[in-house]
């Protein structure tokens, strides 16, 4: 029996049917009912099997041709590692010209380098961070407290 901490209604789901429901929501936090020790159990990604794919509107790249690598990707709920696949198209591994920006295609992030990008930020946190500042004058040391403690 899961949950998900996110989900409106917080309903109680099997694995498969939870893994299917959080594809396209990869960053809710997921919680397991565990039975002799009586309390709900927080999910890693690798226990639902999700996995994320940067290009083609979120499916696989047809030529794709490295395996997944994990990443870390910031979001508005916290910090989560999960494993990548990046686009291997010709178009998208093409090099950069000095000062054009180009986000990982289709998913709505940004990296955090551009020849290997080992974190992703999301737009939503990106925003918010860019909020926070204007209104309450947050440091990026208090947000990334704030993201840290989000996360536990």
């Amino acid at each position: 029996r899961m949950r998900c901490f996110d989900c409106f209604r917080q309903p109680h789901l099997c694995m498969p049917c939870a893994s299917l429901a959080h594809q396209l929501s990869p960053f809710h936090r997921l919680l397991e009912w565990e039975m002799q020790a009586g309390f709900w159990k927080k999910l890693t990604r690798a226990d639902l099997r999700i996995r994320l794919h940067y290009g083609h509107n979120g499916q696989p790249c047809p030529r794709r041709r490295s395996a997944f690598r994990e990443v870390l990707v910031v979001h508005d709920r916290g910090m989560t590692k999960i494993p990548v696949a990046l686009c291997s198209c010709r178009d998208s591994r093409a090099p950069l010209k000095k000062g054009k920006k180009r986000p990982l295609p289709g998913n709505g992030s940004w990296p955090g380098s551009w020849d290997t990008p080992r974190t992703v930020y999301t737009v939503d946190v990106l925003r918010q961070y860019h909020l926070l500042t204007l209104q309450a004058h947050t440091t990026v040391h208090d947000f990334h407290a704030y993201l840290r403690r989000t996360t536990d």
